[in-house]
């Protein structure tokens, strides 16, 4: 936790879900780990979930420009990795439609 909460990385990736690799179960995910999962609530959100009603899916959290907590990130917005993101995150939203 010391090296999430001092990097704070702009994005956390879960892909511990059944069907992944070898994982069976979310066993290892995030709200597995209670002081991360409190982490990822107050300062990061939800962008990106591929999980649908009958299967988990990854999903991706962004960090916060202004966190819960005032804490002040800015982000320009225009990085390939951000564009890449919302240009899947619609993509996956009209296909759920």
């Amino acid at each position: 936790m010391t090296d999430v909460k001092g990097s704070k990385p702009t994005f956390v990736v879960d892909a511990w879900y059944p069907g992944s690799f070898a994982f069976e179960d979310r066993s290892y995910s995030p709200e597995s780990f209670p002081s991360f999962w409190s982490f990822l609530g107050d300062h990061y959100d939800l962008v990106l979930d591929t999980s649908s009603a009958d299967i988990e899916g990854m999903r991706v959290w962004k960090y916060r420009s202004i966190a819960r907590d005032g804490t002040n990130r800015s982000f320009s917005g225009s990085s390939v990795l951000d564009q890449d993101l919302v240009d899947v995150a619609s993509v996956h939203q009209a296909q759920k439609g």
